[in-house]
């Protein structure tokens, strides 16, 4: 092995080996990059893409990426703020359900079985 990497010792050889590991995963990495690159432009060559973001222009585009930014942040906050509500609108009804003296230990449905069952309302 030591002949094939052109090294001398197998400490060497380890190391192209690292290297040779590394360098596939960078490759991976460009491809991955490339693919999503091409995805989001919807091109077919990395030329074409680099043809399309040379010619772009790049104020429009950044102001736009700031108005959607702040809109994304916007919404955020507001789904914060109604996943917040709801979550309080539960417990008030479960607090509300959890003082119903007439309730009892029985479920809801085990009340409505007991009413369809007898032909009117349990107390």
């Amino acid at each position: 092995m030591t002949a094939f990497f052109g090294v001398g010792s197998l400490a060497e050889v380890g190391a192209k080996l690292q290297s040779v590991e590394r360098k596939a995963e960078l490759e991976e990495q460009a491809a991955s990059a490339t693919r999503d690159i091409l995805n989001a432009l919807g091109l077919a060559t990395i030329d074409a893409a680099e043809r399309a973001l040379d010619s772009a222009d790049r104020a429009a585009l950044e102001a736009e990426f700031a108005e959607l930014k702040a809109r994304f942040d916007d919404q955020d906050q507001r789904s914060r703020d109604l996943f917040s509500a709801h979550s309080k609108a539960i417990d008030r009804v479960e607090a509300v359900r959890v003082t119903m003296p007439w309730q009892g230990s029985r479920s809801t449905d085990e009340q409505r079985s007991s009413r369809s069952k007898r032909g009117r309302f349990v107390t």
